[in-house]
């Protein structure tokens, strides 16, 4: 996988990351400065991997769907109810800050300042705070 910067004048080739053979990329999400990528390997998803410009890629925690906002990442984990929110402040050591259960499965994540907002198809939408610890 190759990760370049797009300038008025061009695309520059920023870094080069290798993939396993049987990994895949299933999702991605865009944070300050930093690229958050969901991948799968086989046929589930599996993980998750933030990468900064400088920075080498570490793995995390995670399951799709996947959004960002800032250096943190959220992630629903499983298809009834968990939310992994993971803080790459570090981009050589990100780190799960916590995980939040939801009432419903979750189809599509949102994420906007502190917020994390979770569609769930059926069982409605959730909002759940972005902080170490639950507001």
């Amino acid at each position: 996988m190759n990760l370049a910067e797009f300038t008025q004048t061009g695309v520059k080739l920023v870094a080069t990351y290798e993939l396993a053979p049987d990994e895949s990329i299933s999702g991605s999400a865009l944070g300050d400065d930093r690229l958050f990528l969901a991948l799968r390997r086989g046929y589930g998803v599996w993980g998750l991997r933030p990468w900064q410009t400088a920075a080498d890629s570490r793995r995390v925690l995670g399951d799709a769907p996947l959004a960002a906002t800032g250096s943190r990442a959220v992630l629903a984990a499983g298809w009834r109810g968990q939310l992994s929110i993971i803080n790459a402040e570090n981009a050589e050591r990100p780190e799960l800050v916590r995980e939040v259960e939801l009432s419903g499965s979750p189809w599509q994540v949102t994420a906007a300042g502190n917020l994390g907002i979770v569609s769930m198809g059926y069982d409605g939408v959730e909002v759940v705070s972005l902080s170490p610890a639950a507001e």
